[in-house]
């Protein structure tokens, strides 16, 4: 249970971390400013395409889903492979994930199966509390009240945010490219995985290194298959590792995403 119960620590603690963003409005130079605006412009914003919401059924790979230690572990597995867990996200990206027992569980089978309903709606809600700050947008903030200051370097760019405790920075090569993540002062390290489309650079994968409690890293890496639906390209498989302890994945299945009509305001005149 330690390694089941660090996996769902690090998901969490990761959402936390990146989720956390907070600043004032500023000015930024007229150079950081380009840097922003080229930057976001290399990304896939499923926000700016017009996305409101978005449900789904998981349908997990039950050779993948580790052992829980239960009172009666077969008929817990088949209840919840009988049952559904449904993943919510909203226009936001606030996800919530929600497990559904067929008709006539009893209240003690569904006691009896609480250790492992908990860990699948964490490994669901881990990986889907960290994603906005990554897929919903791209990985620069929509408003430029939480980005500190943009640094131009020889090979690239550091845009720092704005974080509570430590700021988050999110190095760049000179095409725009995301190479590393750091906030935390270091702690935590990530690796996200980009893959262009014809809307621009769509989201499909992460890995991270965290030390924010041990000397020696918890390394969690997630790929997400992609998927078109009502126009909009979103999250339809996800294959989640966790050091060499889970290796766990699942489908999205019975998508609906809702999508609102994009308006486009044209800049004031100067």
């Amino acid at each position: 249970m330690a390694n089941i119960t660090v996996s769902k620590r690090i998901l969490w603690q990761l959402a936390a971390f990146l989720l956390a963003s907070t600043g004032s409005a500023q000015q930024l130079p007229q150079s950081s400013q380009k840097a922003i605006d080229e930057a976001r412009s290399h990304y896939y914003s499923i926000s700016s395409a017009g996305f409101m919401s978005m449900s789904c059924s998981i349908k997990f790979d039950w050779t993948t889903v580790p052992n829980v230690p239960l009172p009666n572990a077969v008929e817990s597995r088949t209840l919840l492979q009988n049952g559904t867990l449904t993943l919510t996200i909203d226009q936001k990206g606030r996800s919530s994930v929600e497990q559904h027992f067929s008709d006539g569980s009893s209240e003690q089978q569904i006691r009896d199966a609480l250790p492992l309903t908990s860990l699948l709606k964490s490994l669901v809600g881990g990986v889907f509390q960290t994603w906005p700050t990554k897929g919903l947008q791209g990985p620069i903030p929509s408003f430029n009240s939480e980005i500190e200051t943009v640094s131009s370097f020889a090979d690239g760019f550091d845009f720092s945010l704005h974080v509570a405790g430590s700021p988050v920075h999110i190095l760049m090569d000179k095409d725009y490219r995301v190479t590393k993540i750091s906030s935390i002062g270091g702690k935590i390290i990530e690796f996200p995985s980009y893959e262009p489309s014809p809307d621009g650079l769509v989201f499909v994968g992460n890995h991270a290194l965290d030390q924010t409690q041990t000397e020696v890293p918890v390394d969690v890496s997630y790929q997400l298959g992609i998927a078109i639906i009502n126009g909009l390209r979103v999250p339809s498989s996800v294959h989640l590792r966790v050091n060499d302890n889970l290796d766990v994945r699942y489908n999205l299945e019975k998508c609906t995403v809702q999508k609102g009509q994009v308006l486009k305001v044209a800049p004031p005149p100067h």
